[in-house]
C-alpha cells in the first residue's frame, strides 16, 4: 500500500485516554499523532468510519493546567491493530482553527517522540 501521509507520525511517551467529549465514554488510547490526525487503539474500540467525533484527550496531571483538549476528527478507517488483542482507528482532524492547530502541535511537542 502506498504511503499517503504528509507528516511523520509521533509515537507518544504517554498513551493518553481518548474520550467521546459528548458522552464521556472512553474510546481508547492515543497511539500516535500528526498535525493532520491521530490513531486510537483499544480493546473494545467501536469507532465508525465516515463519522465525525468530538474527542477529549485526557492529559497527564502535569499538563492539566489548560484542561483537556477537545478536538473534532473524522474517522477514516477502523479495524484490527498489529497487536491482535487490540483494534485501531485512524482519524483526521476536522475544522482546526489556529488555536486548535496550536493545541495539536503542543501535544506533539510536549508528549511526542518523532519516529
Amino acid at each position: 500500500m502506498e504511503e499517503r501521509r504528509g507528516y511523520r507520525r509521533s509515537a507518544l511517551v504517554y498513551y493518553l485516554k481518548v474520550h467521546d467529549a459528548d458522552s464521556g465514554e472512553l474510546l481508547g488510547h492515543l497511539a500516535d499523532i500528526t498535525p493532520q490526525g491521530l490513531r486510537v487503539v483499544g480493546h473494545d474500540l467501536a469507532l465508525v468510519p465516515h463519522r465525525r467525533y468530538r474527542l477529549r484527550i485526557e492529559m497527564p496531571e502535569q499538563y492539566r493546567d489548560a484542561g483537556d483538549p477537545v478536538l473534532e476528527a473524522d474517522c477514516l478507517w477502523s479495524g484490527p491493530d498489529v497487536n491482535p488483542d487490540l483494534h485501531a482507528a485512524g482519524l483526521r482532524f476536522a475544522d482546526l482553527d489556529p488555536v486548535r492547530q496550536q493545541t495539536v502541535e503542543d501535544l506533539i511537542h510536549l508528549l511526542g517522540l518523532a519516529i
